[in-house]
């Protein structure tokens, strides 16, 4: 498609898309078609409501437009986007041959980031089609009042309208609707295996997280929800009234009310088992081989998963100085909530767990402590359900692949931080396939070494097979 200057691609419904040619670090053109709408704009009546499929009336649409939900960015702080981001972003080579289709779901802690983050550059130097999406985020994409009146898991049913999507479209931007593979990162890896329609895609990809994880589901929505309405000035604790008061507030006040309630916990919206979309518990599933989407998977963790969460002023965290316990230590180190419930877990089973961390740890030795504190958020947030959940998808008869990504390179969201430490934290993994100039603003190269070129392959060839 680039190869002969044509832009423009027509879809089934008649209208004319515009894109925009851009270039891969070695020098192969591609057409990006950035802000496509799949969906309605979920504003008004709309909000808290499933997702409309776009209807169009117009005949072309240039799509070079850079959308993101609206959000809190974490990594300046600032409140940006918009509520009406139901977009998908393309990118391509050619319309003639049918190549593999990779769609790319953000993580972010239900919270936050965006598809347009994630740049082509590096994964169109391959034949492949790529895909990345945004989906409502926190209140707007999982407020749920635990009954009929707002169910919740908006974002999740965005995300199924855009895979939706991309089995009616992908053909005419040159790609195979038959084979569909996505990767999915952190908390958009959850419950990917879990929803209750299939045939959207073919083989998954779950990175650094799975439905098991200590913060794949609320255990609590309805609490979270009056949370919100309080803080909006709504005293009620009806669901209908809630909601209708929620429904009218503009989209800044609700974004900055969801940011307080991040101070408490760093996760609380989130899925739900509403019968709908999730059947039932993911574990619950898993345990009796109850997969709806029995595809092949690759499913890994990074080697240090905890680093990216760990502050960088850690060495203030004097433990034994400062009185605190070992549960009271390990909150206030990492940032992740870690799935410890005190009054189940016997006083010999606390002992267990912190002579396994910290028994030969001197607490006035910062590297130490840091080393500490990433392994118990690594193992407490990630790894011990990665470990469960591959053991129950083996069980299961599910063909699975196992990955751990272990290489450190220049790239680091934790160095970003001012983490001294280094070694492969959670979502540093992702340089290898995309360049993220918005999150890491150096310039980037091409590939330049076996283990990059090695991991992207790895991920490519596996959206082949």
């Amino acid at each position: 498609m680039a190869s002969d200057g044509v832009s423009t691609v027509a879809l089934k419904c008649g209208l004319v898309i515009q894109g925009c040619i851009m270039t891969t670090f070695e020098g192969r053109q591609f057409i990006a078609f950035k802000g496509i709408p799949y969906a309605e704009p979920p504003t008004g009546n709309l909000r808290f409501k499933p997702p409309v499929r776009k209807v169009w009336n117009a005949h072309n649409f240039e799509a070079t437009s850079e959308i993101e939900s609206i959000q809190f960015d974490m990594m300046t702080n600032t409140l940006i986007g918009q509520e009406d981001c139901l977009i998908l972003n393309v990118f391509t080579k050619k319309t003639q041959n049918k190549c593999p289709v990779i769609v790319f779901i953000h993580g972010g802690a239900y919270c936050s980031g965006s598809g347009i983050m994630y740049g082509p550059r590096k994964l169109l130097d391959q034949d492949v089609v790529l895909v990345t999406i945004n989906y409502r985020l926190h209140v707007f994409g999982f407020l749920s009042t635990s009954d009929k009146v707002s169910p919740g898991n908006y974002g999740l049913l965005d995300q199924i309208v855009a895979l939706q999507w991309v089995q009616d479209n992908i053909d005419v931007f040159g790609g195979d609707p038959n084979c569909v593979t996505v990767i999915g990162h952190s908390a958009a890896a959850g419950v990917k295996l879990m929803y209750n329609i299939i045939g959207l895609f073919h083989r998954a990809v779950l990175m650094s997280g799975n439905s098991l994880c200590s913060w794949a589901l609320s255990k609590n929505p309805k609490y979270w929800t009056i949370k919100v309405a309080r803080a909006a000035g709504c005293e009620s604790s009806d669901s209908a009234e809630i909601v209708d008061y929620l429904r009218e507030l503009p989209a800044v006040k609700l974004t900055k009310i969801h940011s307080k309630l991040c101070k408490e916990v760093l996760v609380p919206m989130s899925p739900v088992v509403d019968g709908h979309v999730l059947l039932d518990n993911p574990q619950t599933l898993l345990e009796k081989g109850l997969i709806v989407n029995r595809v092949p998977v690759l499913i890994g963790v990074t080697k240090n998963e905890g680093l990216t969460f760990l502050p960088s002023n850690i060495y203030v965290l004097d433990k034994k100085n400062a009185g605190l316990s070992f549960f009271e230590f390990i909150r206030l180190a990492t940032a992740m909530p870690l799935d410890i419930e005190l009054k189940r877990i016997s006083s010999e089973t606390r002992e267990l767990i912190e002579n396994y961390y910290f028994k030969l740890i001197d607490p006035k030795d910062v590297e130490s402590v840091e080393k500490a504190a990433v392994k118990v958020c690594s193992d407490g947030a990630f790894k011990v359900a990665h470990h469960h959940v591959v053991n129950l998808l083996v069980n299961a008869g599910v063909e699975i692949y196992v990955y751990s990504s272990d290489y450190v390179t220049e790239y680091s969201i934790a160095a970003l931080r001012g983490v001294n430490m280094r070694g492969v934290g959670h979502a540093d993994d992702l340089f290898f396939l995309f360049d993220c100039p918005k999150v890491y603003p150096l310039h980037y190269e091409s590939p330049n070494n076996s283990t990059e070129n090695n991991f992207l392959q790895i991920w490519t060839n596996f959206a082949r097979s």
